[in-house]
């Protein structure tokens, strides 16, 4: 799920970033992790990490995590993956010259990965609050990548593109007994042309090396799909084609995403 504020939005416009064009946080600030509290075996660092089989999780609430960065960093967003925040509120705070200001506070939906979008600022740190004790798995900070252009229109929905592993169980007379759900997650391809060559290789190319080791947090249509968002990591390595006009690159990819279990599961 995407959230946005009003400033963000309105910048979006000011700039000629339009929100029609896709945003990946991939380059996940490094920075020293500390917490509220944390439950036994779900430590503040587990939030840090990029898989999604490990949480921290606060005793009481309300509960922050929070990275301090060595020197002060441009953020205009955050990405919260395999959690359990649904219907909690959740406030993403800043720390600038020692002062702590509130960036965004939102209440998900539901249990899929968030993408937090605020107006850029520079901060010390960033502490994300939750108003109940629940698990969070995975946890970015940074400023997301925009892309320039618009994605290719035919690309289906990614929230949507479930994937499961399902086991049935039928008796020697043909009865069903039981049906279990193994794994299930999210696949799809998102794809974009007409990007000038000196823009891939400045701005795109850093986040192609980065996927081949580390998962990202994508938003393919921030207008137009609030729910277009996955937490996602690529099985290939991304390579782009020119054109053959001027110096235009296209480049397109398959990617696997995480989804919660139903029921709670992750």
């Amino acid at each position: 799920m995407i959230y946005m504020t009003e400033e963000y939005a309105a910048d979006s416009v000011l700039f000629g970033w339009p929100l029609t064009h896709a945003r990946i946080l991939w380059d996940k600030l490094p920075g020293t992790i500390s917490a509220s509290s944390s439950a036994d075996g779900r430590p503040a660092e587990r939030a840090g990490q990029i898989d999604t089989a490990s949480w921290w999780q606060p005793v009481t609430a309300p509960g922050w995590w929070q990275i301090t960065y060595p020197s002060p960093k441009l953020v205009d967003s955050v990405g919260i993956a395999a959690h359990d925040l649904e219907g909690v509120t959740v406030t993403v705070s800043g720390r600038i010259a020692g002062v702590w200001s509130a960036l965004i506070t939102m209440t998900p939906e539901d249990r899929s990965a968030l993408l937090l979008m605020f107006r850029a600022v520079e901060v010390e740190a960033v502490r994300i609050t939750i108003s109940a004790p629940q698990r969070v798995g995975v946890i970015y900070t940074g400023k997301a990548l925009t892309m320039p252009v618009d994605g290719y229109v035919n690309m289906g929905a990614l929230d949507l593109g479930r994937t499961a592993t399902l086991t049935s169980y039928v008796s020697e007379g043909g009865q069903l007994l039981k049906r279990y759900l193994q794994r299930t997650g999210l696949s799809g391809s998102v794809a974009w042309e007409q990007i000038r060559e000196p823009w891939y290789r400045e701005h795109f190319d850093p986040f192609v090396l980065r996927a081949m080791t580390e998962p990202f947090f994508l938003a393919f249509r921030p207008r137009r799909g609030l729910k277009d968002c996955v937490y996602a990591w690529v099985d290939d390595v991304i390579s782009p084609a020119r054109m053959g006009v001027q110096n235009f690159m296209s480049v397109s990819f398959d990617i696997q995403a995480h989804a919660p279990m139903p029921g709670g599961q992750q």
